[in-house]
């Protein structure tokens, strides 16, 4: 049986079905849930941080503390940035390595 494109494993005892997963079916759930949910999601948020961060360097007037404000927000925005698409080629990675074919660059 099917659920989702995994293959599970189904039983029937005591007038219910039970719906065993495989091993196999479980890290491609987790894998799809990172790279289709968790991975865009932490990558949209450091970008909103880094242009956050340039809207304050832009709108400081002068300000040293709201530049310097600024300038930490852009450069955590950029760093975030940086570790997700690290994070998001490790996993690309890996799935090649275990060769699982189902999981490849996210679609927004």
């Amino acid at each position: 049986m099917y659920l989702g494109g995994m293959e599970v494993i189904t039983h029937y005892k005591e007038g219910k079905n039970i719906i065993i997963m495989t091993f196999e079916s479980v890290v491609q759930t987790v894998i799809e849930f990172l790279t289709r949910g968790l991975v865009p999601l932490i990558l949209t948020l450091a970008l909103l941080m880094f242009l956050w961060g340039i809207f304050k360097y832009l709108s400081a007037s002068g300000n040293e503390v709201k530049i310097q404000e600024g300038v930490k927000l852009m450069t955590y925005g950029i760093v975030g940035l940086f570790v997700m698409f690290a994070v998001w080629g490790l996993v690309a990675l890996l799935i090649g390595f275990f060769d699982t074919n189902s999981v490849g660059i996210p679609q927004f």
